[in-house]
């Protein structure tokens, strides 16, 4: 019989099919548990075999007006959570007290003391039910795992802190110094380089399972979602039609700026210079380049998934002399960059595995000064960039970097690859994230 419970709190619903395969190869001393709220992964682990809870979605937990339910818990720090949550709507209902926030928040307490977990598994942390169940998981000493996407191809995060710049091998818990003194084996300098190598080229990393058919959601769960989905949802504008279509070919010497998705946790908690004014930070960095680089041209990359959700046509009319992207290979923009600028995207790695100089602007795992560029005012911006314009990063200090990431930060796995191997690393790293250890006899 399983001693020790793992709860999986509210995955989405590209994760949540990964996991219910994954589950199967935890150790058999190991019960998983489900929480969600949405249809679709809802649907997913029934298919499974698993129940989720709640029980039944009541129109209040959808987000929808209803009477209070619950009380609020004393266990909870508004604002602690407030800074941590991804979505403005979430922060205005923790601010409020509201009764879907008040909803959840009992919510997800019944299911803990009902399951009474060993260990969370939380994804990526910035969701509300996320976010409140890590709190009260923290108050009780129940260990939690947060898990991201990693940053180099088939591979994830599962930290014990956080991810991305919250993480525990990020500048907030360790330092450079210990990184570059960490010593790695010949063949694993040669399989980061054969990696390294790849990617450059643009190939996928090693042969990916596919998701198994039988682990999509219902018809019928794909409706309710839509139903949802069409109720909140903010009437849909018009949005970069001064978007130009893609160039015949880049500038002779530009300077890179990959924009993000303002409503990310990335911008949201994590960029304290900017936060999601990335005009702003275009404005600033038209002015530095003019300045210290007046030959070298900013290009302007769209995030594909903030096509029709930002507007960037007033920056567009503002600042013509910006040349902007809406999609392009960056396999094939990159290596042609002078330097890179960003708030702290997946893309600043990107930009170390082709040797560029890295501008960061806001709070990054990767945000070590000697590594990258770091930018914690405005008042800097200037002067970093003339620096980056100007030396080259350190080649030893970035593949080292990069050796630590592959090795030690990251495990080997991946929510879109279901291969045996990626499943029971994931597993394997869950377990001991959480440190749970089989239990004498």
């Amino acid at each position: 019989m399983p001693s020790h419970t793992i709860a999986f709190i509210d995955p989405g619903m590209r994760l949540t099919p990964f996991l219910c395969a994954a589950s199967a190869e935890l150790p058999v001393w190991v019960r998983p548990v489900f929480y969600a709220l949405r249809p679709k992964p809802r649907s997913i682990l029934r298919k499974c075999g698993q129940a989720p809870a709640p029980a039944r979605l009541s129109p209040l937990l959808q987000g929808r007006d209803a009477a209070a339910t619950g009380k609020h818990a004393p266990e909870i720090d508004p604002k602690a959570l407030m800074t941590g949550l991804r979505l403005t709507c979430d922060r205005k209902a923790v601010a409020a007290a509201s009764p879907a926030y008040r909803a959840v928040e009992h919510s997800v307490r019944a299911f803990l003391e009902h399951s009474a977990p060993d260990g969370l598994f939380c994804w990526n942390g910035s969701g509300l039910a996320a976010g409140i169940a890590a709190q009260i998981a923290h108050a009780q000493g129940i260990p939690v795992a947060f898990g991201e996407n990693g940053y180099l191809p088939g591979t994830m995060q599962l930290d014990p802190v956080g991810v991305n710049a919250a993480a525990s091998f990020g500048p907030a818990h360790t330092e450079l110094r210990q990184i570059l003194a960490l010593h790695w084996t010949d063949e694993e300098c040669d399989s980061l380089r054969r990696l390294l190598a790849a990617y450059r080229r643009g190939e996928r990393a090693g042969a990916q399972a596919r998701r198994p058919r039988g682990l999509g959601a219902s018809p019928l769960a794909y409706l309710q979602q839509a139903w949802i989905d069409l109720r909140s949802r903010a009437r849909r504008r018009r949005v970069n039609r001064l978007m130009p279509p893609a160039p015949a070919a880049l500038p002779e010497r530009f300077v890179l700026f990959p924009l993000q998705v303002r409503e990310d946790s990335q911008l949201t908690v994590h960029s304290p210079v900017y936060g999601a004014r990335l005009d702003q930070a275009i404005a600033d960095l038209v002015a530095a380049l003019a300045a210290v680089a007046p030959e070298t041209r900013l290009v302007v990359k769209l995030h594909p998934a903030d096509r029709d959700k930002t507007d960037y046509d007033p920056v567009i009319r503002r600042f013509p002399q910006v040349l902007w992207l809406d999609g392009g290979d960056l396999h094939r923009i990159l290596p042609a960059a002078a330097a890179v600028v960003t708030v702290n995207s997946t893309v600043g790695v990107e930009a170390l595995v082709f040797d560029r100089p890295v501008l960061v602007l806001g709070n990054a795992a990767y945000g070590f000064d000697g590594l990258v560029h770091l930018v914690t005012a405005r008042a800097q911006l200037r002067a970093a960039l003339a620096r980056a314009l100007r030396d080259p990063p350190d080649t030893e200090t970035t593949f080292s970097y990069l050796l630590f990431l592959y090795f030690n930060a990251f495990t080997h796995a991946h929510p879109g690859d279901f291969s045996l191997a990626s499943k029971q690393r994931f597993c394997e790293r869950l377990v001991a994230t959480l440190g749970l250890t089989e239990p004498a006899g």
